[in-house]
């Protein structure tokens, strides 16, 4: 799980400028106008674990980052992107200024294994695709 409280000292005020997903799905960057701060997904063991989507438009002032693992819904079923016998979601929520944008990230496992994301201290070389959020 990512250190909310160390990410909050260092990115709080900026201006969120965006997110963007590896193609893969495995590294995610969030840029601002000071800095850009980079992420990685890592699964146990027989799962894997990739960055899903972002909800809310990624703009204004970065007021705080928390967890937004608990106000995400259990996915059914018949989930189109349910491609093991349990996905699990975890998200992040960055307050800003202009509202609130909500990353979510899945681990895909047979329901033994979880996965989680971190904070890395380089930019991946990666193919990156801008995230522009979905309501």
């Amino acid at each position: 799980m990512i250190e909310f409280k160390n990410l909050n000292e260092e990115i709080f005020g900026e201006t969120l400028e965006g997110i963007y997903f590896s193609e893969d799905g495995s590294y995610m960057k969030i840029q601002t106008d000071k800095n850009v701060y980079c992420f990685d997904t890592e699964g146990d063991c027989c799962s894997h674990t990739y960055y899903h989507e972002v909800i809310g438009v990624p703009e204004g002032n970065v007021l705080e980052v928390e967890s937004a693992d608990a106000d995400l819904p259990v996915l059914p079923d018949d989930d189109p992107d349910k491609d093991d016998e349990c996905v699990q979601q975890y998200g992040i929520n960055i307050k800003t200024t202009k509202g609130v944008v909500t990353i979510v990230y899945r681990n895909s496992s047979n329901g033994y294994y979880g996965g989680s994301s971190s904070w890395i201290d380089r930019e991946p070389v990666a193919k990156w695709i801008k995230q522009t959020g979905k309501d």
